[in-house]
């Protein structure tokens, strides 16, 4: 009752009518108690919206939020370390939506999800490189964390990759929940790990707890939580995948010449690839990359029927039917039939093969066969083609006509008149042909039988009529024949024996025209009247214009319709009446007022004026009066009501609203090759130069992602880039040490150049990376937009316990070459002095590097600054100016600034043609290989500096000076007084000190060893104690130990009394 009132009173209060009146009530306790306080919270709530805001991103794709007919599926990574249910995960979630059981998930597995959604499943291998081209292609990222161990180190690899290559949806998995002994344990567990999982995703991540098995897989309702959570997730483009087209390949296929891999089992192979178009359009001919493999260029792309499509909105319910939920995933071989361009491959297991004859399988008399399976046979031991054997066979229209072959054909003519005379003079040649004026010229003979084609006629040559007049003869017969009313057509086309047989009812075996029904020549009604030869429509294409829809396409004809599509439908009005209430045109003249009323006075006159001009007047009124319209809004609308960001988006969908207007009349082939191939098409892509190692190696559990590139990102060169070691990694980064790097598509290995920007903005090489801040790393690879995150490894292994990211960072700037220098002290050792001159050597070998370092400034140790002036005539040795004297004992150093190149070193990884690549290895690595130590150079190394005392002259100054300084600064002269040092003499005094003195010394003696023995006699006694106390506590131990002894066992005859009488 409590939490019920509790209840309605929050209920109550969220009531807008109660809040307002209980405002009108009391509108002191709704208003603030400071103002300033006041505007400072809605100043922070304003900032906080604005914040909140974003400018709109260019729709360059169709993310699975936006559903249309062209929304490729959804790409689920299902990620974590080995053994932690990944496949068991995707068995349960594909077992939850298609019905389907797949034992071994390998590859992409499409199925239809929902109405307008679609999932790509993908189970991610425990590799470096899978889990990089993962994180690059996934929309939805499925981390599966075993809660009985906890979080492993792949992990956290994974999300670090992530977040450099645009941070996806991420949702957790716990599995192995069950393996908790008690529920104390599993709640505190999963607790940590939800905290944890907020963390290093976001707070609030979405954490799914699976635990137990049911026949293999996870229970329903957990897998229907999570299927549920999927299905209403929506998805944002992120930055690389909405600027580059790119696909996930769910088949390979390799279309090399078998006799070239014969020949050279080397040699480069042609494949073809298969996948779901994602990202913005792909242009035949362009340059796309493989990870893991190289560049290639697009031989050919052709668009295919989409092998998973989504069902229709008419067909779809409430719920998708068992025959819409579709299964796609040929690497797993779930679907046996595979679809090409031309042709279409029907893969039957070997116990499922019934017609076909198997291997060893002897039948001698085919008799034993059904019909069906001897058909089968039939067709299967064929060595032509159905194409080749129709262009070989020949047909014969007429009982006594000249075979036509596909290959000729002949046109027919009707547009001359034949004379009867020629038809009597071949009535030689054809004299089967029988007229019966009596029979009806019926219209059950085809159509297409009187059609011309132009296009064949026209390749027909001259040569080819003449040679073949005598067997056009029957042509001219039918023809002269169709024109005399009456003739039976059925025995002129098709013979007596053909119209006989109609009558008898019997087979013809051995024609291959045959008669139609009787009941189709019901139709044919106006045979005389309507030339057969042309086209004759049908009552279903026929327009019924009572109809209300045809009227209306109809009236579209007229000049009333609305054809200007771009003016507003208010203002389409031919009178110039007030559209706008009491709006007033201010700009029209009273001229035109005179104007319009003589035009209209004038109306009946001119009737004869063209519609065209009518038109385009009526055109310009309606243009001036939406301007006006336009301009008045500008002026008076509330300029508050307008959103800068909704006028962005407006633009945007307008613009988008152009280019789908412009090219949608256009065919759908010129438009791909205008615009490339949209995205959501299902398409198959040629490539040609592909090594064998690609084909021999190749693991369909990898992903191979198809990534197509700019126009800009084909070229290398070198980038510079902000790079941060990660504070997980064990070791600082050594300059020019190889370094494996994944930016964009490509991954590769380069060596990197660091440096630090100081305050002149001079980029100073560094021998080895900060510790804990950013740095700039100079390297050659591949040209790549700015702004563009990579992540960096020194390895790509598996068997190391240790953390493999090295560093992250991200793109500055691209171009050819970049000033990077290093600190270089240069040092000489002055042989001539004199007041502020010096002359130096040991620092330059010839007069022309002093010559370049003319006027650069040196210093000394003692630091006395200098100048360099002139090269003297011993080579390298110049004079150069100080501010002060320099001694013959001082170093003079000059600093200066040497450039340093970065290496051009681009290798990529081919990890999907070796899948123990490796790389260049570092200097460490070699060392540690080869077992060298690391070499010492004996100047490198700490000595103790052995310097003797200088000992240096008094400051003197002058007495002139001495007088005008103030009397702290004046140097004190006062001569030391000699310390008189008082002697002490004992023992020299006269007789009776002397005396006193003795006797003093003897008492002292006297009474030390009486101490002396006090103290032995306390010892001695203390140790004979001891003695006493010892054996008295051992006596006790004694005591004690026997007591115990008897209590336990008394204590032990009573349990056994107690057994013995529960036993009886």
């Amino acid at each position: 009752a409590k939490a019920a009132k509790k209840k309605a009173k929050k209920q109550d209060q969220r009531n807008p009518s109660t809040v307002e009146a209980a405002k009108a009530k009391n509108p002191k306790a709704f208003t603030f108690n400071s103002v300033n306080k006041a505007l400072k919270g809605e100043r922070r709530k304003l900032d906080h919206d604005v914040r909140r805001q974003r400018l709109p991103t260019k729709q360059r794709t169709a993310t699975p939020s936006t559903v249309s007919d062209k929304t490729p599926p959804v790409i689920v990574s299902v990620v974590g370390p080995p053994g932690v249910g990944k496949t068991t995960v995707i068995q349960s979630m594909i077992k939850y939506y298609s019905r389907h059981s797949i034992a071994d998930p390998t590859g992409p597995i499409t199925i239809v999800s929902g109405k307008n959604r679609r999932l790509t499943f993908f189970e991610c291998k425990n590799d470096l490189n899978s889990m990089i081209d993962c994180a690059k292609v996934s929309d939805l990222v499925l981390l599966v964390i075993d809660g009985h161990f906890g979080f492993e180190m792949e992990t956290f690899e994974f999300l670090n990759v992530l977040q450099v290559h645009g941070f996806p949806k991420i949702m957790g998995v716990l599995t192995h929940l069950d393996l908790f002994k008690t529920g104390k344990q599993q709640r505190k567990a999963k607790k940590t790990l939800k905290q944890r999982f907020s963390v290093e995703v976001y707070p609030g991540a979405k954490l799914f707890y699976f635990s137990g098995l049911i026949n293999g897989q996870y229970p329903r309702m957990q897998v229907q939580n999570l299927g549920r959570f999927i299905s209403v997730m929506k998805f944002k483009p992120l930055k690389w995948q909405n600027s580059h087209p790119y696909f996930i390949a769910d088949r390979m296929e390799d279309l090399t010449h078998p006799q070239k891999i014969q020949d050279d089992d080397t040699t480069d192979r042609k494949i073809v690839l298969y996948g779901y178009l994602r990202g913005t359009r792909l242009k035949p001919g362009s340059k796309v990359h493989i990870p893991g493999c190289d560049d290639f260029w697009l031989e050919e792309v052709t668009e295919l029927g989409d092998p998973c499509p989504l069902p229709s909105a008419s067909e779809v319910r409430r719920s998708l039917s068992e025959k819409q939920r579709q299964l796609y995933a040929p690497f797993s071989n779930v679907s046996n039939i595979a679809i090409d361009k031309d042709a279409t491959y029907i893969e039957l297991e070997e116990h499922k093969m019934v017609f076909t004859k198997k291997d060893g399988e002897d039948i001698e008399d085919d008799d034993q066969l059904a019909v069906g399976e001897k058909m089968v046979r039939n067709l299967q031991t064929q060595e032509q083609t159905v194409d080749e054997k129709l262009d070989d066979s020949k047909i014969s229209l007429f009982s006594h006509s000249t075979p036509i072959s596909s290959r000729q054909r002949r046109p027919m003519n009707f547009s001359e008149e034949i004379d009867t005379g020629d038809q009597e003079d071949d009535s030689d040649s054809e004299s089967d042909l029988e007229m019966d004026n009596g029979d009806e010229f019926k219209r059950s003979a085809p159509r297409d039988l009187f059609r011309v084609d132009d296009s064949d006629s026209n390749e027909e040559s001259d040569d080819e009529d003449v040679k073949d007049t005598e067997d056009r003869s029957w042509f001219d017969n039918v023809a002269a024949l169709y024109k005399g009313k009456g003739k039976n057509l059925m025995e002129i086309v098709y013979g007596e024996r053909a119209v006989d047989s109609r009558d008898a009812n019997s087979d013809d075996d051995g024609e291959l025209l045959r008669l139609v029904n009787d009941k189709q020549n019901e139709h044919s009604v106006f045979v005389d009247t309507i030339d057969s030869s042309l086209y004759c429509p049908t009552s279903e294409e026929w327009t019924n214009w009572e109809e209300s829809e045809m009227m209306e396409k109809l009236k579209d004809r007229f000049s009333g319709a609305a054809w200007f599509e771009d003016v507003d439908e208010s203002l389409i009005n031919d009178s110039d009446e007030e559209v706008y209430g009491d709006f007033e045109d201010l700009e029209a003249a009273e001229g035109d007022e005179q104007m319009k009323d003589e035009n209209d006075d004038e109306e009946s006159d001119e009737e004869d004026d063209s519609e065209g001009d009518e038109e385009s007047a009526q055109m310009k009124r309606l243009k001036a009066k939406e301007a006006l319209k336009a301009k008045f809004n500008a002026e008076y609308d509330d300029e508050n009501d307008s959103n800068y960001l909704e006028d962005l988006q407006a633009q945007t969908e307008k613009q988008i609203r152009l280019n789908e207007e412009e090219f949608a009349q256009d065919d759908p082939v010129l438009r791909a090759q205008l615009l490339g191939y949209e995205c959501g098409t299902y398409i198959r892509i040629q490539l040609s130069g592909i090594p064998c190692e690609f084909v021999e190696n190749f693991d369909p559990k990898l992903p191979l992602v198809v990534g197509g590139l700019l126009p800009n990102e084909h070229n290398l060169g070198f980038v510079q880039t902000r790079v941060k070691r990660h504070r997980w990694h064990r070791k600082i980064l050594k300059n020019n040490d190889p370094i494996i790097i994944s930016m964009g598509w490509r991954r590769f290995q380069t060596l990197p150049l660091y440096s630090l920007a100081d305050d002149s903005m001079r980029h100073r090489m560094l021998k080895y990376t900060p510790e804990h801040m950013h740095c700039y790393a100079t390297f050659y690879g591949p040209v790549t937009p700015p702004n563009t995150g990579f992540i960096g490894f020194q390895h790509l292994r598996n068997n190391v316990s240790t953390f493999r990211v090295a560093i992250t960072g991200v793109v500055l700037e691209v171009d050819q070459s970049f000033q990077i220098v290093k600190k270089l002290k240069l040092t000489g050792n002055p042989f001539k002095t004199y007041k502020n001159t010096a002359f130096i050597r040991g620092m330059f070998n010839s007069e022309l590097e002093v010559a370049k370092f003319q006027g650069a400034a040196v210093r000394t140790v003692s630091g006395i600054r200098g100048q360099i002036k002139k090269p003297l005539k011993v080579p390298g040795t110049f004079r150069a100016t100080f501010e002060d004297k320099v001694l013959m004992s001082d170093i003079v150093f000059l600093r200066t600034w040497y450039p340093v190149h970065a290496q051009k070193f681009y290798n990529p990884v081919t990890s999907l043609l070796d899948s123990e690549w490796t790389g260049m290895r570092t200097v460490f690595q070699l060392r540690k290989d080869k077992q060298l130590r690391v070499p010492v150079n004996q100047d490198s190394l700490y000595k103790p500096v052995e310097r003797e005392a200088r000992k240096f002259n008094p400051l003197r100054i002058p007495k002139a000076l001495e007088k005008e300084l103030p009397f702290a600064a004046k140097p004190k002269r006062l001569q030391k007084k000699e310390k008189l040092e008082r002697p002490v003499l004992i023992g020299y005094g006269n007789k009776e000190e002397r005396q006193v003195n003795h006797l003093l010394q003897q008492l002292g003696t006297v009474k030390n060893e009486k101490i002396r023995k006090q103290k032995e006699k306390r010892e001695k006694d203390y140790a004979k104690r001891q003695k006493v106390v010892q054996a008295e506590k051992e006596k006790r131990e004694e005591r004690t130990k026997a007591s115990r002894k008897r209590v336990f066992r008394l204590q032990g005859i009573e349990k056994e009394r107690a057994a013995k009488k529960r036993k009886y």
